[in-house]
């Protein structure tokens, strides 16, 4: 089974030893990993990769992203998208239509709206159908400020986020989908997933402030590591909401084409 490799911390270095990556830091033991058994690497922007390790990881359909201490994306390293062209000459053919970013923008809004409703339900919100998304958020920040702990809040938030902007755009280059030629400052079907999917995160979110608050008293901001830990958790089930979120565009373009 694939899986994710993080790699943050001091003084890492990443090289190519045949097959594997193999991960050095002082005063540390070094690390392998295969290429084989990774789906995806995010690294810290201080990261430093041999052109040869970079090259390996492309060249096996393996994304590297780059974030910096913010959790913000950086830069991607990719190679080739693969030959399951047909979403992408979609998505092409709907851009270069007068009446394209309207449609687009319609069809996100929904799924908006439809990743916001089902938040609501699972909340036991009675009002769940009508409930806007500002109206949502509001209620969610309104409960981490009950509990003092705004900060904590938006700050896992902002790392969280920052998990699925790359592995939103990692779920769309398997699907042959160059994002750097399509991706334009109205269209960025990337951040656009990433945050359809940030509505099934609000009430992990939430609750892991709340556990914290319960336990301690208090609710620091959490690091990075915390983070991903919480991601990893329900990877599998963003998983299958990422390539149903995608299936759904396709479908959508196939009727709107036909």
């Amino acid at each position: 089974m694939m899986k994710p490799l993080y790699l943050y911390g001091r003084a890492l270095a990443v090289r190519l030893d045949g097959p594997a990556l193999r991960v050095s830091q002082p005063d540390c033991a070094d690390r392998w990993f295969p290429l084989r058994l990774l789906s995806r690497v995010l690294a810290g922007e201080q990261t430093d990769w041999s052109l040869d390790a970079l090259l390996a990881c492309a060249r096996a359909g393996i994304c590297v992203s780059f974030q910096d201490g913010e959790a913000r994306l950086v830069a991607r390293v990719c190679g080739v998208p693969s030959e399951r062209q047909e979403l992408a000459q979609r998505l092409s053919d709907l851009l270069v239509r007068p009446d394209g970013p309207v449609l687009y923008a319609n069809w996100r809004a929904g799924m908006g709206r439809m990743a916001a409703r089902s938040l609501a339900r699972r909340a036991l919100l009675t009002d769940y159908r009508s409930i806007t998304g500002p109206e949502l958020r509001q209620l969610l920040e309104r409960a981490a400020h009950d509990l003092l702990a705004v900060p904590a809040w938006r700050a896992l938030g902002r790392e969280l986020f920052g998990q699925l902007l790359p592995f939103a755009a990692d779920g769309l280059h398997r699907r042959g989908i160059d994002l750097e030629a399509l991706t334009t400052p109205e269209f960025h079907l990337a951040r656009d997933l990433a945050e359809i999917l940030f509505w099934d995160f609000q009430l992990v979110r939430l609750y892991w402030v709340q556990c914290r608050v319960e336990r301690t008293g208090v609710c620091p901001e959490p690091g990075r590591a915390e983070a991903v830990a919480v991601f990893e958790r329900r990877r599998d089930r963003c998983e299958y909401l990422r390539e149903s979120l995608i299936n759904r565009l396709h479908r959508w373009l196939v009727a709107l084409q036909s």
